[in-house]
């Protein structure tokens, strides 16, 4: 049997808390918050997931968070997130079921596309018949 591994649900329990401006910010349904309004985050390391609370301590969401841009959280999910790795492969598999139903005659086109397909972390394309894709950010860069 493997050894146990860190999973998503772990990180999960660290929290960040934003500005009364972030959180209306997200409360509006933007997907970012700039570094200039998170108050409060423990020494996280990059790609972090995260619990988004406002200075209450009032939940807003999960995230993603990097210790180095200015966009210093990107919102994931409006619920707390359990497994990281299956909500995003089912959301890449979202993504490709939803281009089917659109693309054709042609091969080149943007397989996953950031908070369009919300994954905000990247762009995913195929240009002749190849995977094209750029992840904008690495997840230790986020």
């Amino acid at each position: 049997m493997p050894e146990p591994t860190a999973d998503s649900s772990a990180q999960a329990e660290s929290y960040v808390k934003v500005s009364p401006k972030g959180s209306a910010r997200l409360k509006a349904g933007h997907p970012w918050v700039y570094r200039s309004d998170v108050t409060a985050a423990d020494d996280l390391p990059p790609g972090s997931l995260v619990r988004v609370t406002d200075l209450r301590g009032k939940f807003l969401g999960s995230a993603l968070y990097s210790s180095s841009s200015q966009i210093a959280i990107r919102m994931i999910a409006g619920e707390p997130v359990a497994d990281l790795p299956s909500l995003i492969a089912e959301r890449v598999r979202a993504a490709i079921a939803y281009r089917k139903k659109f693309v054709a005659d042609t091969d080149a086109y943007r397989v996953v596309f950031s908070e369009g397909d919300f994954l905000p972390f990247g762009i995913r394309a195929r240009s002749g018949g190849r995977d094209a894709g750029r992840r904008i950010q690495a997840r230790r860069n986020l």
